[in-house]
């Protein structure tokens, strides 16, 4: 079992060498003042950060392309640096009206707060750049007020809707009669693990399915203060720091439960060391977030019909139980990951409607 703080992870590594590619063909149709500014960010951001960036700076200027008729018969890789000098307040003004309608490249997509707000973050960001390199004298999105983003209060799973999951996943009774046929026998263990491994480590799903077989050490339970057993499980955090969390033994079970029942079938006769992904697709491959999102609506839109459940709902039910229980912000970040204490207290401590119902009474005068 891995000791240390990092190791060499198969899966993010794919990912990333992936993603680096797309990023660096995408890059060769954008001006060059961009390309520059993405190599000053390779070392201090994820590849998927700076794929993002990148997006939302080209959003930017292919709105300067449609709505400028200066830059209409420009190409976009042959934009200079002037470009951005010549942008005033009231053009990100502009911006932010053409993104309340625009539709992307393909599919219709309309840009709430958060979405504009980000994309404004990344041309200030680029502006920012820029400015301090001495190639720009000013950031006009700075004078503009990004929007307001008013967070939704934070939906969590009750036990009884966590037993309809888990029933129903056992029966198979929201799959057609052919999938139960085919497939339910061999799949059941495997998304029963997935569902409880969510439900008591919170894991992001990305998180999840880049697990390997190699990442929990069932040979090793250890014994914590209060006498539990526990097993300890080697995490790829979103940044790419491995961090090492700790999951009950009733987790373990059922997990060595797929392991014994599903893992070997799925598996189609390769080894761990071909294909060492925990968590497999019918095909034998290492299953996707897609395929995660997908098998849990498949079980609870009928089941939890009145939630929209996804995978980062077992992340906030998890966050939100454990801060309950102890009160403590601190560790609920630490045991989920997070490192902004703000992002754990507005998603998590914003769930306690149990502790604002139990105050009715306090500080009442009797």
């Amino acid at each position: 079992m891995w000791k240390g703080k990092k190791m060499p992870v198969i899966y993010k590594d794919e990912k990333n060498d992936k993603l680096r590619e797309k990023l660096r063909y995408d890059l060769l149709q954008m001006p060059s003042f961009v390309r520059d500014y993405m190599r000053a960010k390779t070392d201090s951001k994820e590849t998927s950060t700076r794929y993002a960036y990148m997006l939302d700076i080209r959003v930017f200027l292919n709105f300067l392309k449609e709505t400028r008729t200066q830059y209409k018969d420009i190409r976009l890789k042959d934009m200079e640096l002037d470009v951005l000098r010549n942008i005033t307040p009231n053009d990100i003004l502009d911006y932010m009206e053409y993104l309340d309608s625009y539709d992307g490249s393909v599919k219709k997509q309309t840009n709430g707060r958060a979405g504009k707000k980000r994309k404004l973050a990344s041309l200030s960001a680029l502006y920012t750049y820029f400015y301090r390199q001495g190639e720009l004298s000013s950031n006009p999105v700075a004078a503009v007020d990004l929007p307001k983003v008013h967070h939704k209060s934070v939906s969590i799973l009750q036990d009884d809707e966590i037993q309809s999951i888990l029933d129903a996943i056992e029966s198979g009774s929201v799959l057609t009669r052919s999938s139960r046929e085919r497939f339910h026998e061999l799949t059941k263990y495997r998304d029963k693990a997935i569902v409880i491994l969510l439900l008591s480590s919170g894991i992001r799903v990305s998180e999840l399915v880049g697990l390997n077989i190699y990442d929990i050490d069932f040979d090793h339970p250890e014994i914590d203060s209060f006498g539990n057993i526990i097993y300890e499980v080697v995490v790829v955090r979103k940044g790419g720091d491995a961090d090492k969390i700790y999951i009950p033994e009733e987790t373990v079970t059922v997990l060595q439960e797929y392991i014994q029942q599903s893992r070997p079938r799925l598996m189609r006769s390769k080894s761990d060391r071909e294909e060492p992904a925990l968590f497999l697709s019918l095909r034998g491959k290492r299953i996707s977030v897609g395929s995660v999102e997908a098998m849990i609506k498949k079980y609870t839109i009928t089941t939890v019909p009145t939630k929209n459940v996804h995978p980062h709902i077992f992340r906030k039910t998890r966050g939100t139980r454990l801060y309950n229980d102890t009160g403590d912000l601190k560790l609920t970040a630490e045991i989920l990951g997070d490192k902004s204490l703000e992002v754990v207290n507005r998603h998590y401590v914003a769930e306690s409607e149990s502790r604002k119902k139990d105050a009715t009474y306090k500080g009442q005068k009797r």
